[in-house]
């Protein structure tokens, strides 16, 4: 779920909501696999979710069901990268998740995943391309944006 980007080679994982515990398991479970994370926050701005997915070029999304029209309308205005998207907020099925959204995330071509399901699976839902890369000093480790100058941590 967390392949290379098609321009950089970088795995990311976006991660779009309040402060919880599982922002921290979706921020460590991007550095286990060799990538990092990047924060989307309503604060940025109505355009910002937009911008971060196309320019970090994220194809997987942790987010609670609060947040998904957001991401499906970024998913149907351009963010062609989007691919997945993981609900922390559900227990093992979308199946309370309103139907009308789970339709609109199929029509703009999201797969909805729970973390759950996502963390109980003895296979991944999908194999990463190339090797992953373990962490080094100079690794990024979370991506995060102020209005949409982006900035790393170390």
């Amino acid at each position: 779920m967390i392949d290379p980007t098609p321009d950089t080679g970088d795995r990311v994982l976006g991660i779009y909501m309040k402060n919880r515990p599982e922002w921290v398991v979706a921020h460590y479970a991007a550095i286990v696999a060799g990538g990092f994370s990047v924060a989307l926050y309503d604060t940025l701005g109505a355009d910002s979710t937009l911008f971060i997915l196309n320019q970090t070029q994220t194809q997987t999304l942790v987010c609670t069901t609060s947040e998904l029209t957001k991401v499906i309308e970024a998913k149907t205005s351009g963010a062609e990268h989007l691919k997945h998207v993981v609900l922390c907020d559900v227990d093992t099925t979308t199946s309370h998740v309103p139907q009308q959204q789970q339709q609109q995330a199929k029509d703009s071509g999201l797969t909805l995943w729970t973390m759950q399901a996502v963390e109980t699976s003895t296979s991944p839902p999908s194999t990463p391309t190339g090797t992953a890369k373990r962490p080094t000093g100079d690794s990024i480790y979370c991506l995060m944006y102020e209005n949409t100058s982006p900035t790393f941590m170390l």
